[in-house]
């Protein structure tokens, strides 16, 4: 380029391309300072300078069009602008400021989802990503509970007042429960974000309730003996599920995926699978002579699933019910699970035999059941049978048990 024509250059815009050998190959450089930028000085490179020269023009010609616009306005927007400017002011901001966080929140044709709707995309895509079953169901527990507040509200709507007090109505609520909410609405409007339906996340910064450090709750020998009088006369169905919840052990989650074809009676074995364990860890839970004298008693269900449903959220309300009959209330989070484990590590002192049936680890036992019982509420636990329960008379009269599922006579 001639000296002529680069002070050509230099006089309109300010810039000049300059030719620079980057690894052996000739590059044109134009660098556009503060003044052009409205920001930091950058480089663009061409790879000849009539490239560089047409963008040189071009960003002259775009930075004259914006200067021309702010003479295009009219009086009104100008005095507008004006009053908004001062405005603005006393809360220290200004009108771009004011401007993206209108547009953050403004309705946007096509992104102004419906609670409900979003709380369906997020499960589908939490199940297009292969999570555990149960987690699902546990989304779909959260997502028909905070519909009935919050389904019909766009999610651009919600504050995260809105989502604190919904959990603060709810006294009855244990923290852990509370705190499995605000977890769950925070995942939620986590994936709201990334869809852009809204530009925040409201439950971020909602504190979590402290959790109490207490043992976990069991049922007291008579009451366990209640709710099986109860389940065999109200709702018998449930019966071999009840019962191997309080003398297996499985979690709810696990009882409610268990098919009849996975307790095998003969071998006195149940396989929790690891597709199914909260740990993903396959576990075999021996079936100990009382468990196996209530499933010879009871058989097993018609259905492929050892509940008649398989929902943790609907074995749980059905299982609210027979503790209500039985005056057993508050009913213990996770009573039959933690009923197992209190009365087995006390009958056996082995934390690692009572883990390996639960799937916990030895601390965890160690930690939860260690001297919650003493010895005579321990052998009153163990020697509930069927006739203890019910009587001689309901046992041996009615025999409901099916002899083509479970051998006719047990071992000795």
């Amino acid at each position: 380029m001639r000296r002529g024509q680069q002070n050509k250059l230099k006089r309109r815009f300010g810039v000049i391309p300059r030719k620079r050998i980057i690894h052996g190959k000739v590059y044109w450089v134009v660098w556009l300072g503060k003044r052009l930028t409205g920001n930091k000085r950058k480089a663009h490179y061409f790879s000849n300078r009539k490239s560089a020269v047409r963008f040189i023009n071009r960003t002259q010609t775009d930075r004259e069009q914006r200067g021309q616009d702010a003479f295009c306005i009219s009086t009104k927007l100008r005095l507008e602008a004006a009053d908004c400017s001062r405005r603005l002011e006393a809360v220290g901001a200004s009108l771009t400021m004011a401007a993206d966080f209108y547009l953050e929140r403004a309705p946007i044709p096509g992104k102004d989802q419906k609670f409900d709707l979003a709380c369906d995309a997020f499960i589908e895509s939490r199940r297009a990503k292969k999570r555990r079953s149960r987690t699902i169901v546990q989304y779909e527990s959260y997502r028909r509970i905070t519909s009935e507040e919050f389904g019909k509200l766009a999610v651009r709507e919600i504050l995260r007042e809105d989502l604190e007090d919904w959990v603060e109505e709810h006294p009855g609520w244990e923290a852990r429960t509370q705190r499995n909410y605000i977890k769950f609405f925070c995942t939620l409007f986590n994936f709201v974000v990334k869809k852009g339906w809204r530009s925040d996340n409201p439950a971020k910064l909602i504190e979590l309730p402290n959790e109490e450090e207490r043992p976990p709750g069991f049922l007291h020998p008579d009451q366990a003996a209640e709710l099986l009088r109860q389940a065999y006369w109200r709702a018998r169905d449930l019966l071999p599920a009840i019962v191997t919840g309080l003398f297996g052990g499985p979690r709810r989650s696990e009882l409610c995926q268990l098919l009849c074809s996975e307790m095998d009676v003969e071998t006195r074995q149940i396989e929790i699978k690891g597709i199914k364990a909260k740990t993903r860890q396959r576990r075999i839970i021996t079936i100990n002579d009382l468990l196996l004298e209530w499933l010879a008693f009871t058989g097993f269900p018609d259905s492929e699933h050892l509940t008649i449903k398989p929902s943790p959220d609907w074995f749980g309300e059905q299982l609210h019910e027979l503790a209500v009959a039985a005056k057993i209330v508050p009913w213990p989070r996770n009573g039959l699970r933690h009923t197992f484990g209190t009365f087995h590590y006390a009958k056996y002192r082995n934390e690692n035999s009572t883990a390996s049936e639960m799937g916990n680890t030895p601390d965890v036992v160690f930690k939860n059941y260690r001297a919650l019982v003493k010895e005579p509420l321990v052998s009153q636990f163990w020697d509930l049978t069927p006739a203890k329960v019910l009587g001689p008379e309901v046992v041996f009269d009615q025999n409901p048990g099916d002899p083509t599922k479970l051998p006719a006579t047990l071992p000795a």
